[in-house]
């Protein structure tokens, strides 16, 4: 397991390292890519041990390793691209200009990438990365993993409420188009500390899911109206102390619903 453990961190370093290249060569300057603060990637991490489980049966047979690691690499992020877009409603990455591409979360060309991964991670990296780990002693390998899994645990909370903190954004715009939600978001989070500003430069593709944020709305409109018949129902049924006691609850309500309504 704690083999594994280092395997995922070493390949998720790596796919830091690529986004970082990446970044340099498309948009001429140094970004630090990913959702995590530290320089890791760790969809690259689930990706490579997943070829890496999977494909040991098939080590033998290179042009089957070469198909299934594309296909596990772009199921792997074709779900994840969803997942993030149906929790968070914002898409973290488009690749719509692309050419031969799956509703912009995945295309041909990353795809024929990760075909020349699986080569690489199952034939030159994992032997290497393996060798290496055996040498050392086991103390100190069990100290190291202790201590990278707890920054890591850190690193995720962080992460995981400035990521959410998005979310709040594009609920409290008030604009009514995806390109203007998006730029109020961008901006918002550039009028924030570098842990937001970073998401920006580390996702320029960064957009809201317009139609699942107007969903969202009405939901909490509903049941915030819904309170509201309820409460001012109460009151008719109670006497003054009942009164006295919901009046203050419909105003917060009341408040709430007027500004998702202005939005």
């Amino acid at each position: 397991m704690i083999k594994l453990f280092f395997l995922f961190l070493v390949y998720s370093f790596l796919g830091w390292f690529i986004e970082v290249i990446s970044s340099i060569i498309h948009l001429k300057k140094l970004v630090n890519r990913g959702f995590l603060i530290g320089p890791i990637c760790p969809i690259y991490g689930f990706g490579a041990i997943a070829i890496s489980i999977i494909l040991s049966a098939f080590i033998k047979n290179p042009a089957t390793t070469a198909v299934m690691s594309m296909i596990i690499c772009a199921t792997l992020e074709y779900i994840t691209s969803y997942l993030l877009e149906k929790i968070y409603n914002l898409r973290w990455w488009d690749y719509s200009k692309y050419k031969y591409n799956l509703n912009g979360r995945i295309c041909l060309n990353y795809t024929l990438f990760f075909a020349f991964a699986g080569l690489m991670i199952i034939y030159i990296i994992n032997p290497l990365v393996i060798s290496i780990y055996n040498i050392l002693p086991i103390n100190i390998t069990n100290i190291i993993a202790l201590a990278l899994f707890i920054l890591l645990i850190l690193d995720y909370i962080i992460s995981l409420k400035i990521i959410s903190g998005v979310k709040v954004l594009s609920l409290e715009s008030n604009k009514d188009s995806t390109p203007e939600i998006s730029n109020y978001v961008k901006e918002e989070l550039r009028n924030r500390n570098f842990l937001y500003r970073r998401l920006v430069n580390a996702f320029p593709e960064l957009k809201p899911n317009l139609d699942r944020i107007e969903k969202d709305i009405e939901r909490r409109r509903k049941n915030l109206e819904k309170k509201l018949v309820k409460f001012e129902e109460k009151i008719e049924e109670n006497n003054k102390k009942s009164k006295e006691k919901y009046s203050e609850k419909i105003k917060i309500i009341k408040a709430k619903l007027n500004k998702l309504k202005k939005g």
